[in-house]
């Protein structure tokens, strides 16, 4: 089996803001702009529909999708 090694995309963009808050503003609307229609761990075939996302704002804090029958699907930290 051959591994295909790809490089990491890279983007940046600079902003008129401190890092602080540019990444206030980024995580604590995420559910206000995620395409949950596409970007969802939820298994539609199953019932499951994602009605929130969460980044909590702190180190080591949960990435999470919240679904409509109130169970959370980690993402990450």
């Amino acid at each position: 089996m051959s591994v295909v090694e790809i490089a990491p995309v890279v983007k940046s963009i600079e902003v008129a803001r401190s890092a602080a808050d540019a990444f206030r503003l980024f995580t604590a609307g995420i559910g206000k702009w995620w395409p949950l229609e596409t970007h969802t761990r939820a298994k539609s075939t199953a019932g499951e529909k994602t009605v929130g996302f969460n980044v909590e704002p702190r180190v080591g804090g949960r990435v999470c999708e919240t679904l409509n029958d109130g169970r959370e699907l980690d993402w990450g930290r």
